[in-house]
This record gives structure tokens, sequence and C-alpha cells, in this order.
């Protein structure tokens, strides 16, 4: 098994970056992923699983993340600087039609798992399969599951093998020579059962994906975290040792003896 792709998602809840490496910060993710989040003037979170309108906002990056190129529905397109917090938060907020801000966390970013912090991970296969399911491209799938590191070599759902029996019984495994720890299987949101461009909903899509998930759950998958069957891809932790390695495009997955 191989790293055939990474991916990071600069601001939460937007289009993700193609990398060729991703450096480890000291809390254990891959540099900038959700680096910055919306929020509210309250302080939650304004992001796709409770905001539609995101799925219709384009976002491309510089290749040192330094500027977000911004598209929506109706134009005012803009190439606006991440540094330049007040013109984002103006721009989304005229957008939405309230006052949003932007939060930033060089660290951590801002990961939906706090315990299970590192990158999510999953295989080129399992994402191919669940296309098969919805009649949906595999980009398309890459799009709803939003996962930072693809792997091939492996049959569909392989990366189930990845994690213990429960999240306090993590299994190791190696990317290139960085450690990391399968924590549990991914428990999904509404943001999957949506149209990643337009924000339409799948009808029926979560039922239908518990069936399948359900019938086509390999022997090595029969796990208590399995508590229920719409969890797709794997959490991680990265323990802080490795804070300043890379994981590498083509590098080699290995479990840990």
């Amino acid at each position: 098994m191989h790293v055939s792709k990474l991916i990071i998602y600069p601001i939460k809840s937007l289009d993700g970056v193609e990398v060729r490496e991703a450096e480890i910060t000291a809390m254990g993710t891959l540099r900038h992923d959700r680096r910055w989040a919306l929020a509210d003037a309250e302080g939650n979170f304004v992001n796709s699983k409770r905001t539609e309108a995101l799925h219709q906002v384009r976002a491309s990056f510089a290749s040192d993340i330094s500027t977000v190129a911004l598209s929506r529905p109706g134009g005012m397109d803009a190439v606006l600087p991440l540094a330049e917090t007040g013109l984002i938060e103006a721009w989304f907020s005229d957008y939405l039609g309230y006052k949003v801000q932007l939060m930033e966390d060089a660290q951590q970013g801002f990961p939906d798992d706090l315990h299970s912090n590192g990158p999510t991970l999953i295989s080129e296969a399992t994402l191919k399969e669940v296309g098969q399911w919805f009649d949906l491209s595999l980009d398309a799938v890459r799009r709803r599951f939003r996962t930072n590191i693809e792997i091939q070599g492996c049959e569909p759902f392989w990366e189930d093998q990845l994690f213990g029996p429960t999240s306090k019984e993590p299994k190791a495994f190696q990317i290139g020579g960085v450690e990391i720890w399968g924590m549990n299987p991914c428990q999904r949101c509404a943001v999957p059962s949506r149209d990643p461009i337009t924000g339409e909903t799948t009808p029926s899509f979560q039922k239908s994906f518990i069936a399948k998930r359900q019938e086509t759950l390999p022997p090595w998958a029969r796990s208590p975290q399995f508590n229920h069957f719409y969890r797709l891809a794997i959490n991680t932790r990265i323990p802080p040792s490795q804070a300043g390695t890379r994981i590498y495009e083509g590098t080699d997955l290995q479990l840990t003896p």
C-alpha cells in the first residue's frame, strides 16, 4: 500500500488542495489543514454541515497558501490574502447575509474530532466502491468525504484494519518514517449526502449508505467501534514526537509489528 493522494483543506468546509508532501505540526495535524474556519458573531462554526450555501463557493489557493481565490453564484469573484482577515470576513458576510468572522489556529486547526485530530485516511478502492453504490465519479465521492490521505494497492475497506477495538487501544502504522495511530472509523455527517458543488441532497443517501456499508462490511471490520454503519475512512492521531516530519505522496504504508 502506498499514498496515492494528499489533500489539505485550508479553510474548513471549502475546497481542498492536492499537495505532494505535508508537514506534521506540533499538534499532530497536517500543516495548513483546516487552519482557518468561518464562524458567526457568537463564535459558532459556519460550515457546510449547517450552511448549505457554502457548497456553492469555489476556493482555490496559492501554492504557498498565502492567498485564496473565491467565487460564488452571481459573481463577485475575488483573490484575497489569507493574512487580510477583514477582507475575507467581508466577502463571506456579504454572501451569507450575516456577520462572519475568520478564525485561525496554525498548529491544530479546527478538526471535527479533537481527540483524534490527525489526518483522515481512506483507500481509493473504497471511494470507487462507494461511487458504484450511488453512480458517482471518483472525484465526486472524494469531494463528498473530504479525506486527507488516500492509499492505493489494497481492496475496498482495507483501511478498516487500521484501528483497534476501542479508541483507547489505537493501532500503530507508519507512512514512510511517520508513526501514526489509527483511532476509529470516522462518523459521517450530513455533508456526504449532498452534491459537493450545488449542495443538493441525494434522496435517501444516509439510509442507502448504511444498508450497503453493513452488507459489504469485511470480516476484519467487525469491531465494537461500528456501533452504527454511517462510518467511512479512519480518524488518526499522530504523537508529538513526529512534529516536523513529512508525509510524501508515493511513500509506503506499513503496519507496525
